[in-house]
């Protein structure tokens, strides 16, 4: 397995999955930092995490497919996002000394308004809201894809009917930045909270900033609270007025003065995003992202590679120093197969077993059958020839052994079979079984927090080649 990120909640891995029929797939191991599960509250909020992803179905949501624990502890088995974070694309974009064009800021927000909705609007079997807030919209959780679409990820702190575990009143979760003032003040929140945290990632996705950059936590708790967040043209960034007053509109100090929904923001910045021609195609993002990290992300894939065959060479190394086996020349030779055994909660294990060319149960059969008949004939033929000659010479012979007129050679024995698979109903039942040494276990590791190497606090350096952008008047 490969790292991918590290975040205060814990460390995600890129693993391969494997099945049977050749079945591979990449995917995202999410695992908890080992002192966060050293309580039975934390290890709940772990799996907290996991109920909740598990009930939202959508295409802009990266999705779960396994829960589990080993000696390690509890680990997540996630889609894998093969792409960046908006923060590592803001900071990548930086490095170059330019900023996230415009255009692609809108889409990959209008996606994961999308998710965000979804994950809102998601109900039980029964059509009963689950009430789900995310509480850390930031752009290190929105993953943009190779693919050019973004997906909104990491709900270790999220809220809905479906948590096991209770906040006290005196803590908050999630990024300060990113917190409404209504959340610090530990009154009643919903949906909007979720709206505010998108209005403060477009204006870091504009801007290459947060608002607050460079004050202290004090500072940023008492800006918040007063409501205090800069406009974008404040913060020298040129922008088309619809799109500035969607921004300023989401980050309202107010909740009854945001949008209300997701899907409200959604569709009031796909209209500007239209209407100012500011709004770029999934396939435009695609290229983006290749231009920016499409060499990261082949050395990502070859280095995974890399580690597969030195699975398999251990593997065949360990078959090697295994006891012989033991073949006539005249055998067919060996050839290998793999059989994948998904354990469950234990994992995926690759099993390799050596197995000779089947031979189909009639074949055998009628072998067996034609070997039975002669070597029942040359035993009737041997034993009537010595009854005749006993008769003949019986006081010369007498001390003679019954069998030793069986001079004729026994017909050539039939090749030994391997073990058959354990779904090959045809397979000959005499078969011997052969050893199967196994593969070492992946192990299984997911997404928490930022991502390595991701954006900093500050991320300056405004491109003066976008056509939206301008330096902060001195």
């Amino acid at each position: 397995m490969l790292e991918l990120a590290r975040g205060g909640m814990g460390t995600v891995y890129l693993a391969r999955a494997v099945g049977v029929g050749g079945f591979e797939r990449l995917v995202a191991i999410k695992r908890a930092h080992e002192n966060l599960l050293s309580t039975e509250q934390a290890a709940q909020r772990f799996l907290d995490e996991a109920r909740i992803v598990a009930q939202v179905h959508h295409s802009n949501v990266v999705g779960i497919h396994q829960v589990g624990r080993d000696a390690g502890g509890y680990y997540l088995v996630l889609d894998y996002v093969e792409g960046e974070s908006l923060g590592g694309l803001i900071t990548r974009a930086a490095r170059g000394g330019e900023a996230v064009p415009a255009a692609i800021v809108v889409r990959v927000a209008l996606d994961a308004l999308a998710g965000l909705h979804a994950a809102h609007e998601t109900t039980d079997s029964a059509g009963a809201s689950l009430g789900i807030l995310h509480r850390d919209v930031s752009i290190q959780n929105l993953l943009v894809g190779r693919d050019g679409v973004t997906r909104l990820t990491d709900f270790g702190v999220a809220k809905s009917t479906l948590s096991s575990v209770v906040t006290d009143a005196g803590y908050v979760q999630g990024k300060l930045v990113y917190m409404p003032p209504e959340y610090l003040r530990r009154q009643p929140v919903d949906r909007t909270l979720d709206v505010y945290s998108m209005g403060i990632t477009l204006f870091a996705a504009f801007t290459g900033q947060h608002p607050w950059d460079g004050q202290g936590h004090a500072e940023i708790v008492q800006a918040i609270l007063a409501g205090k967040v800069p406009t974008l043209s404040e913060m020298g960034v040129l922008l088309p007025d619809r799109l500035e007053a969607i921004v300023g509109h989401a980050c309202a100090a107010d909740p009854r003065e945001r949008f209300q929904t997701a899907r409200e923001m959604l569709d009031a910045l796909e209209a500007a995003g239209r209407e100012t021609a500011c709004l770029a195609r999934h396939t435009e993002v695609a290229e983006y992202i290749e231009r920016l990290a499409g060499s990261e992300l082949r050395e990502r894939r070859e280095a995974i590679n890399k580690q597969r065959l030195l699975v398999e060479a251990a593997a065949d190394k360990t078959e090697e120093s295994a006891a012989p086996r033991i073949s006539s020349p005249s055998q067919p030779a060996w050839r290998k197969s793999w059989v994948t055994a998904d354990l469950g909660d234990s994992g995926v294990v690759e099993l390799e077993e050596s197995l000779a060319p089947r031979r189909s149960r009639g074949k055998l059969v009628a072998l067996a059958a034609i070997a039975l008949a002669i070597v029942g004939g040359a035993l009737g033929l041997a034993l009537s020839g010595k009854d005749d000659e006993e008769r003949a010479h019986a006081p010369e012979n007498s001390a003679q052994s019954p069998t030793s007129a069986l001079t004729q050679p026994a017909p050539e024995s039939l090749p030994a079979t391997s073990a058959p698979e354990a779904l090959d109903r045809e397979a000959a039942p005499t078969a011997t079984p052969q050893s199967v040494p196994t593969k070492p276990k992946k192990g299984h590791s997911s997404r928490s927090g930022s991502k390595r190497g991701g954006a900093p606090d500050k991320l300056n350096q405004i491109s003066t080649t976008n056509p939206y952008r301008r330096r902060a008047p001195q």
